[in-house]
This record gives C-alpha cells, structure tokens and sequence, in this order.
C-alpha cells in the first residue's frame, strides 16, 4: 500500500475511493440527465438561414452588438461593397 507523501492529506484511501465512486454515480445521472433532454436547435452550420430573424437578433443582443448598425453579416452584399 502506498501512502500520501503530503502530511497535510486528511482522507484515509478507502474515504477517497469513496468519493470517487460518488462522483462517478453523480457523473452518471448527470449524463443520463443529459442525454434524455433535447438538444437545443443552434450550431448547424452557422448561417442566417438557420436562425429565424428573432434568433438572430437576439443572438446580436446576448453578444452586445447592434443588429440594426451591424446588418446581418450573411446577406449578399452588392457589387459596389466588394
């Protein structure tokens, strides 16, 4: 048996297996939890046509960004901007 060189290390080894097997059940349910949820509808390919008009107005607002001065960055831009 190997024993922890740091004198300040309070757990016995069977405490720590203890906690591991805890977080791995917690772990687990977690994943599970997750796995049974729907994943929401976002990167896909990142282009205007897969967010709605509301989506990506809001996506310019969680971002800080003016929708309305930043236009949409996918639109065709006319010949005279390129």
């Amino acid at each position: 048996m190997t024993t922890c060189l740091d004198p300040t290390f309070k757990y016995q080894r069977s405490e720590v297996t203890d906690l591991r097997k805890k977080f791995k059940k917690i772990r687990q349910q977690m994943k599970a939890e997750l796995s049974s949820k729907p994943i929401p509808s976002a990167p896909r390919g990142w282009s205007s046509t897969d967010l709605s008009q509301a989506e990506l107005e809001e996506s310019y607002r969680l971002m800080g960004l003016d929708y309305e001065t930043m236009g949409n960055p996918y639109e065709e831009k006319s010949h005279e901007q390129q």
